[in-house]
């Protein structure tokens, strides 16, 4: 069974094995061989966040109370859901209240990951008998700084879609059919916008064409997909 978060995560033993590394492994591997590679004056500190996006609500998988319920018993107390996208000037766009984890190492980093994908929502359908029923967000926060007045930070942001259902095949009822409805409106938002991107168009001015191109609105706000 090989798909979009078997490609993103990896195989089960992808700590171990390097054969079985997804995208989030090899990536985890690179970044703290390059932290070892670098000059001994250089410090980084290094953190984890990671989010789903399950029915346009954003849910912290992060924490340790998180459920819905289904995949890790029926704690509700505490849980971090309905997390709001805000926006300023020195952070620029970040989820309010997201728990963030420092790391030192890849073992660390693998042990997070594997704590958010217990909390993350799947279901059967008549498609997947593991059907990924949200959108995750893996972000990598990375900072290094060698004196008071040299500090650099850098985000790597890893997003494992779950797939467009056409629910006539996956015979989806009820809550999955809401979770579907919802999977599809924000796949269609996210292809909205990458068309936004790609697109230009010509500014007239009365019959004459002005060869000066000018961006299209872009979409970002339609989905918290696409904040």
């Amino acid at each position: 069974n090989v798909g979009k978060t078997h490609t993103i995560q990896g195989g089960s033993n992808s700590i171990e094995d390097d054969q079985n590394d997804g995208i989030i492994g090899r990536a985890g591997k690179a970044l703290f061989q390059g932290v070892r590679d670098a000059k001994e004056s250089i410090e980084f500190a290094i953190k984890v966040s990671f989010v789903e996006i399950y029915q346009e609500r954003i849910r912290d998988l992060l924490n340790k109370y998180s459920s819905f319920g289904t995949n890790n018993g029926d704690r509700q107390s505490g849980e971090k859901q309905g997390l709001q996208i805000r926006e300023d000037k020195q952070r620029g766009i970040y989820i309010k209240g997201c728990t963030e984890i420092f790391i030192t190492n890849y073992q660390e980093l693998m042990k997070t990951i594997e704590l958010g994908i217990k909390n993350r929502k799947v279901a059967a359908t008549g498609m997947n008998a593991g059907s990924s029923r949200s959108h995750s967000v893996l972000t990598i926060t990375v900072t290094q700084q060698e004196d008071p007045e040299s500090i650099k930070e850098g985000k790597l942001v890893l997003v494992d879609l779950a797939g467009s259902e056409m629910v006539k095949k996956s015979l989806a009822t009820g809550v999955q059919l809401e979770e579907a409805k919802n999977i599809n409106k924000s796949l269609s938002a996210l292809a909205s916008v990458i068309f936004a991107l790609t697109e230009e168009k010509t500014i007239y001015s009365g019959t004459n064409k002005i060869e000066k191109k000018k961006r299209v609105h872009i979409p970002y706000r339609d989905s918290k997909l696409t904040r």
